[in-house]
């Protein structure tokens, strides 16, 4: 299937190409490269930008912006590489999709200019290589912040195109405004339809809204890719697992699937394979917890946590099973991003009044001489019939909304 999906991407991109008002050039690079040098900043430059495309159907870019960096974070240079996109025509698709661009740049050496008067030693430029398309690279975490500053769109973007650039970056609310907009003025519009299920399923907002946009556009296209993405994203956030293989099933098999099975591939298919695994070494059973920062139901019988001992040890079970492997994740983009390396320290919970927890998760430098500061995630739990996550600071929301395993509703 791999194979399939690159020739197939390597057959469009020559037909896009042929077509194509404006292919990428070296040129739009080594524009970006010269300005940074001639602006006395980073002429050695050293390391990989990667940038993300969003694409119409017709292979036009509409909106780019840097994924993440390696040994360079100069956000001019990255302005100007978001902004060269939008000047090119890439492989047509049956649906807009995603592409990764990763460009790598390696300093500049000297070399000897001969004149009359004898000869001088210079520093050439920086190069910069252009990728080849047909070889996306793998997954990789967003750099939230080198994203939200350096998105660039078209200026004739639709309002669902403007959702859909806020939601590639995780500005939510602003993405969720968007869609609704969109929504309100056309309330087929399968693209905000699609990218409201998305963002409302990420975000730990509303998931009956979110399954309700999921059924309206596998209404509308019983057959199509965006319906079945649509809800397997809602499964994934309702941690259905049963519902999550299957929509993966029909979200690959569907009719216009063409580039966005790099979606699929990079981003989806690990928490298909995930849920199968599950699905495979346990019975059916009721009544995991919910949480996303709201309401988890109790333990029921067949859930390990009841094995546990008090309602503390049961809550922190809770916790942990749905945020665990979430802080990891958080940790190893936090290193990403900020260049260090960060271990976990045991989870942790304080009482801190009736039925109340302060539960931690400490995140810290495994090296504090090189740099950054601790992380702790701090949740406030609350319990009762229900068991409520309460983020109680930024590093907890961010892995609340961003890597919650249980079923999602926010509490703000």
């Amino acid at each position: 299937m791999e194979t399939f999906r690159k020739a197939l991407f390597m057959l469009l991109l020559a037909g896009g190409a042929a077509l194509a008002d404006r292919p990428p050039l070296q040129s739009d690079l080594d524009h970006c490269t010269l300005a940074t040098q001639s602006g006395g900043r980073n002429a050695n430059l050293q390391g990989t930008v990667r940038l993300q495309m969003l694409i119409r159907p017709d292979g036009r870019p509409y909106a780019a912006f840097v994924w993440s960096e390696r040994g360079i974070s100069d956000r001019q240079l990255e302005r100007c590489l978001s902004n060269v996109p939008m000047l090119w025509t890439l492989a047509p698709s049956a649906l807009d999709y995603a592409w990764p661009y990763p460009v790598q740049f390696v300093p500049g050496g000297e070399q000897i200019v001969s004149s009359g008067s004898g000869s001088t030693t210079q520093q050439s430029l920086p190069s910069a290589f252009m990728p080849r398309l047909e070889e996306p690279p793998g997954w990789e975490p967003l750099n939230v912040a080198a994203a939200q500053a350096t998105l660039d769109l078209l200026e004739d973007a639709s309002i669902a195109e403007h959702g859909t650039a806020e939601l590639a970056i995780h500005r939510y609310p602003a993405a969720i405004s968007a869609f609704h907009d969109a929504l309100a003025r056309n309330s087929t519009d399968k693209l905000a339809l699609r990218g409201l299920a998305q963002a409302l399923a990420e975000s730990g907002g509303d998931l009956k809204e979110a399954a309700a946009a999921a059924k309206k556009l596998i209404d509308l296209d019983p057959n199509g890719e965006q319906g079945h993405e649509a809800m397997l994203r809602v499964c994934i956030a309702a941690k259905d697992d049963v519902c999550t293989v299957q929509q993966f099933n029909l979200t690959n098999k569907a009719k216009d699937l063409s580039l966005r099975f790099l979606v699929l591939r990079d981003e989806l298919k690990p928490f298909a394979e995930q849920a199968s695994t599950r699905l495979q070494q346990r019975k059916p059973q009721a009544g995991v917890a919910a949480a996303g920062g709201g309401a988890a139901a109790a333990p029921a019988p067949s859930d390990p946590c009841a094995a546990e001992q008090g309602d503390d040890k049961q809550a922190l079970c809770v916790v942990k099973r749905c945020l665990d492997e979430g802080t990891t994740l958080y940790a190893r983009e936090l290193g990403e991003q900020n260049h260090v390396e960060y271990q976990l320290g045991d989870w942790r919970a304080k009482q801190v009044g009736a039925g109340k927890l302060l539960v931690t998760r400490p995140i810290a430098p495994k090296d504090r001489e090189k740099g950054g500061g601790s992380h702790d995630a701090m949740w406030l739990v609350t319990l009762g019939d229900q068991l409520v996550m309460h983020p109680g600071n930024l590093e907890a929301k961010q892995i609340t909304l961003q890597h919650n395993r249980c079923t999602a509703r926010a509490s703000r």
